[in-house]
């Protein structure tokens, strides 16, 4: 269920005009292991309910690529993944292909599935899917060159993705087991838990013989597969081929809270679990995830409509939305709204930064020719900030094209990707990083920095600011990103402490009919429950790139506006039901929900009490869903409303009005406070707005300085009183203006503890020689060695006995520093 899919390699899919039907090509391998055969797998029905006597590979050949659909365990016609593909795209997209196998591992099953103590992920499921290879490279019933039609990452450069490369194009693999997502059958954890991926490096399938000559010497490949278990159903095969087309998981992958408010909406979330048997009646893609096959691959996957914001001010408009199954006709609609402004990492130094950028599949990088001078030592020194998947993506510092290593880099490379040393992990704030470059001393290089990211996990990336030379000691500044750049940019950016992100709404009517009959066959405790036809409101917010509710409830990249906030309660636990259970009735509708009653063994029973339809969405309500905030969605107040004025009897379609209300923009707030340390300033902002963003701020600190930075830190050259201003602009045009008045002196010089003495016998005279460098001393104390205080600049006392005595001094300045010494006696 999770897409593994790591290393800096971004597969391109070929789009296709709409009146073409594109079909790829898809291996799919059967193995199993010694202890598990796939015809004595030891499965019951307690551990699955596609309880075959057998698993033939005609099985596979038909729940894969029939027309027709594939038989269930109790004679049922249920979806093929070919027949889900060609009613998704609306007959553009198919899929064909073998099933092969079976063949057998060299050893049990839990060898390949077992979990690393450190990661909790499979320790050699690559193993299992490298040896299905070698033998598939035996295999004379296999024409593998008919699985060489894509070249999914251009090797060649010479832009065509739709031409032999020498790698399988589609590579499924079927275990004899069932996964660890569902328990894992009598494995437990040690089963293969089910993923996308790929094998580190190309695997060569030696003996074959492929139709490039100048690759893998000739030979077929493989590097990208799937891993299903032996008890797959439709739902499992198109989620993780989905993978395989570029889509990400929808679902809180991390498991942070109590669900993402996407569940069943989408194959990409529990979706592909619906049906009366589970994975058997996978519901549709979100809107999202059709919108994005729409432009990679082409073809009818939906057909919609797109309006922003300010359009619908003036002129609202009335849509007639089809069921999301309903490719001939339109079938969503996309709302856009102004950017959005999210802060983010401010510069360890002045307004900028370099920024390699966030996201998945990254080739990103900046470079610029380099001079250095000759020497015995040279070292590149440069601010750090860095939030990368450890493991999985990585940054490099490059000299003439090759990474080097430096005291933030690491060798550690798990998966063999070879890109190290790099960077990865978290830096925890800003830290310095240095670099030698001694081997290149007398030359002139070029300098680069990249970063490579996989398909699975967007962190927010690598930050580098003020870049310094330093050749024996003598420092020269290369790049510290303010002004005009010496770099090249190639993904990377010179960042300002924010970035702007794109959010807008997609809407989708769902229904009960062809692929999204699942919906209404969702099993929960034995029980048959339904998610609601109408109206899908999604809300998608790019300035995330996760789902982990749990870590920000309310917001995340993609989730569904629940229309009942009514939030669903255990009745014998008192506990709120999970994000499943709230977002049932998610939709915008006319008629009233279906009711909904579940019951646990122990008697706990959840039942849904409010069933009365809502028809309408207004961006300035509440949608947090406060008493279950996972399933929560925060929106920002746009003046976007949405008004259902009909729909059919059958949920087939509704007609939606969209209009943007006028309302009054409130202005901002500009509040701020401010650290004096000497001449030093640090600021904090607390500016507002209550119903938009801030999108500017412009900073006058009173001596003739300016900054545009969200909070800057800033210092004096001299003492005095400064009255600093900060004018705060929001998105609506409107600004507000906060003034203090600060008072900054030159920081105190401590004061310097000194003093003489002479004795006669035991009595001993003592006087204070202190100064204090910017003021005065207004007290000195005098601790002698019985613990007697004694004060004033000088003093007469007889000591104890002869021999060695400490005498303690302190003396403070008229701004209350305090110098203390001890001082040696020797009578």
């Amino acid at each position: 269920m999770i897409d593994k899919q790591k290393g800096p390699h971004k597969a391109r899919v070929f789009a296709l005009d709409v009146g073409q039907k594109r079909t790829d090509k898809v291996l799919a391998l059967l193995i199993d292991f010694p202890d598990l055969p796939w015809d004595d797998n030891r499965l019951t029905k307690e551990h699955t309910e596609m309880l075959y006597d057998r698993y033939e590979p005609s099985h596979y050949q038909d729940l894969l690529f029939s027309d027709k659909g594939y038989t269930g365990p109790n004679g049922e016609n249920f979806i093929s993944m070919r027949q889900y593909y060609e009613s998704e795209s609306g007959n553009s997209y198919s899929v064909s292909g073998q099933a092969a196998g079976w063949y057998r591992a060299s050893k049990n099953a839990a060898y390949y599935g077992g979990n690393s103590p450190g990661t909790n992920n499979d320790m050699n499921a690559r193993e299992l899917v490298r040896e299905a290879l070698d033998q598939l490279a035996r295999d004379p019933n296999i024409n593998l060159a008919d699985y060489d039609i894509e070249d999914r990452y251009d090797y060649n450069g010479n832009g065509n993705f739709r031409e032999p490369d020498g790698v399988i194009d589609h590579l499924m693999i079927f275990h004899a087991s069932v996964g660890e997502e569902a328990g894992g059958g009598v494995l437990g954890a040690d089963a293969i838990w089910s993923h996308r991926f790929n094998l580190g490096r190309y695997h060569v399938l030696e003996g074959t013989k492929s139709n490039v000559p100048g690759r893998f010497n000739g030979q077929f490949a493989a590097f990208d597969y799937t891993i299903q278990p032996i008890d797959a159903a439709a739902g499992v095969c198109a989620h993780e081929y989905g993978h395989d087309l570029g889509l990400p998981d929808e679902y809180d992958t991390q498991y942070t809270g109590t669900g993402e408010p996407v569940s069943y909406w989408s194959i990409m979330s529990s979706g592909s679990w619906a049906g009366k048997i589970g994975g058997t009646q996978p519901t549709a893609f979100s809107s999202w995830a059709k919108q994005f096959l729409q432009n990679s691959i082409g073809g009818r996957w939906i057909n919609h409509e797109q309006l922003s914001i300010n359009e619908l001010e003036a002129k609202p408009r009335v849509v007639t939305l089809f069921q999301t199954t309903d490719n001939s006709r339109p079938n969503m609609v996309k709302v856009t709204l102004p950017m959005k402004r999210v802060e983010g990492i401010k510069p360890a130094e002045g307004e900028f930064s370099f920024y390699s950028n966030r996201g998945d599949d990254l080739k990103n990088r900046m470079s610029r020719p380099l001079t250095i001078p000759a020497g015995s030592q040279a070292t590149l020194r440069f601010k750090a900030w860095f939030q990368i998947e450890k493991d999985y993506d990585y940054a490099r510092v490059l000299i003439n094209g090759k990474p080097i290593a430096g005291n933030i880099t690491t060798m550690d490379d798990p998966f063999k990707s070879g890109l190290v040393p790099a960077i990865s992990g978290q830096s925890d704030g800003w830290i310095d990083a240095q670099f030698d470059l001694s081997a290149w001393a007398g030359q002139t290089v070029e300098l680069a920095f990249d970063y490579l990211t996989d398909g699975g996990l967007a962190m927010e990336g690598l930050y580098v600011d003020d870049l310094r030379l330093e050749v024996d000691g003598n420092q020269t500044l290369i790049d510290n990103a303010e002004g005009t750049s010496s770099f090249a940019f190639q993904g990377f950016t010179k960042n300002g402490g924010f970035h702007e992100a794109n959010h807008y709404y997609l809407l989708q009517w769902r229904s009960h009919n062809d692929v999204d009959q699942g919906l209404a066959n969702l099993k929960r405790f034995g029980q048959l429950m339904s998610f609601e036809p109408g109206l899908l409101v999604w809300y998608v917010d790019e300035s995330y790139a996760d789902n982990w509710v749990g870590k920000h409830p309310g917001e995340g990249w993609l989730g569904v506006v629940d229309a009942d906030q009514n939030a669903l309660i255990w009745s014998k636990t008192g506990e709120v039901a999970q994000t499943r259970f709230q977002v049932r009735d998610a939709t915008f509708s006319l008629f009233d929900q279906a009711p909904l009653k579940l019951v646990t063994a122990d008697g706990n029973t959840l039942e849904d009490m409010n069933l009365t339809a809502n028809a309408s969405f207004s961006d300035d309500q509440d949608y947090s869903s406060p008493q279950a905030p996972d399933s929560g969605r925060k929106v920002m107040p746009f003046g976007l409303k949405i008004d259902l004025l009909s729909q059919s009897k059958e949920n087939e379609y509704g007609v939606v009005r969209l209009s943007k209300v006028t309302t009054e923009n409130i202005a901002p707030v500009a509040r701020f406070e401010l650290k004096v340390e000497g001449l030093s300033v640090t600021s904090q902002n607390t500016s507002s707005d209550s119903d938009g963003n801030i999108v500017s701020y412009l900073w006058d600190f009173g001596n003739g300085q300016t900054s545009t930075e969200a909070a800057p830190t800033w210092s004096y050259t001299k003492a005095g009183s400064y009255s600093v201003t900060l004018t705060v602009t929001d998105d609506k045009g409107d600004s507000d203006t906060h003034q203090q008045t600060i008072k900054v002196d030159t920081p105190n010089a401590l004061p310097q503890a000194s003093a003489n003495y002479i004795h006669l016998g035991r009595w001993v005279t003592m006087w204070s020689t202190s100064t204090d460098s910017d003021g005065r001393i207004v007290d000195t104390e005098w601790t002698l060695p019985n613990g007697k205080i004694k004060r004033g600049r000088m003093f007469t006392a007889i000591f104890p006995s002869y021999g060695h005595h400490d005498v303690q001094l302190k003396v403070m300045d008229d701004r209350g520093a305090v110098t203390t010494i001890t001082i040696k006696v020797k009578l």
